[in-house]
């Protein structure tokens, strides 16, 4: 084998341009190819970065027209106090907002999150401690728990918390927890308060939250999703035409992430796969041409 290697190493050098070409041709198509998975193994195939990701889904409420519609506030108090397949089930609301009080004003994402919705995620703050319940009855001690990201930009990686206030959807709020390095949920966000404190006296038809819940161990998709569409029709049955929605959607949280971005990525997935393909049997083409050249040669040499 040796032999053979050394001989592949001299004829390989006595044609630089042919080695060039081909070594070339084969790093493109191996090169996109690889590119390409990496994309698609890190948004289709691995879990999301939480505890148990598998668990985790995002429930909305369906109507004839459509399957993914946000919650109102009032049918997610109902689903919170009613669902039995579910360790844990959290809301969200908000959007980018100015944030003041750090070592500049941002605009950033600012979201208010229910009781649950850290524990349906699987995660904890890394430093201090999420809200407690003072903070999240109605008109409560304002508090707020930030990013990692924030807490080092614009706290100045602050180890002591209790000094620590910033001004938020016009009112200022104490720091109380720094979340885990990387976390970010909704995506983009910086600075979560709690959904309690807030005063919402809104409909049955005012459609502003989104849910995230985490499926009790050994509780099936096919259970929770039955249980929310009976939960569903009896708010239906009861609130009649103040209830808008017809059904609910139990979603595993990865399947919604990604539900854009798969037809894409498959797409691209089997263009490279034909990139390559074509450059192999462009490689191979040379190679035979190269070999036709060589008859005299290979002749000789048997």
């Amino acid at each position: 084998m040796a032999q053979d290697l050394r001989l592949a190493i001299r004829t390989l050098g006595r044609t630089p341009l042919f080695t060039l070409l081909a070594g070339l041709l084969l790093a493109l198509g191996v090169g996109a190819t690889v590119a390409v998975f990496s994309v698609v193994d890190a948004v289709l195939i691995r879990a999301l970065p939480f505890p148990d990701a598998g668990r985790i889904v995002t429930i909305w409420e369906a109507t004839d027209s459509s399957r993914t519609i946000p919650v109102s506030a009032p049918n997610f108090r109902d689903w919170h106090d009613a669902a039995q397949t579910f360790a844990a089930l959290g809301a969200w609301t908000g959007d980018r907002s100015t944030v003041l009080g750090g070592r500049e004003p941002v605009v950033t994402g600012v979201y208010a999150v229910s009781r649950d919705f850290f524990a349906a995620l699987g995660v904890s703050p890394a430093r201090g401690r999420a809200f407690s319940a003072d903070e999240m009855r109605e008109h409560g001690t304002p508090a707020v728990v930030v990013s990692h990201g924030l807490w080092t930009r614009l706290l100045g990686s602050e180890p002591d918390l209790a000094t620590l206030t910033l001004q938020v959807e016009d009112r200022s709020a104490s720091v109380v927890g720094v979340m885990p390095d990387g976390f970010a949920y909704p995506p983009g966000a910086d600075v979560w308060l709690p959904y309690e404190s807030m005063s919402d006296t809104s409909g049955r038809t005012a459609h502003n939250l989104r849910v995230v819940a985490r499926l009790k161990p050994g509780v099936p998709l096919a259970a929770a999703q039955a249980e929310m569409t009976t939960i569903a029709g009896r708010l239906e049955a009861t609130y009649g035409p103040d209830h808008d929605g017809t059904d609910a959607s139990v979603i595993p949280l990865h399947d919604y992430t990604v539900r854009g971005s798969r037809p894409l990525l498959f797409v691209l997935l089997g263009g490279v796969a034909v990139v390559l393909l074509a450059t192999c049997a462009n490689v191979a083409n040379m190679v035979i041409a190269r070999g036709t050249d060589r008859q005299r040669e290979l002749a000789l040499r048997q």
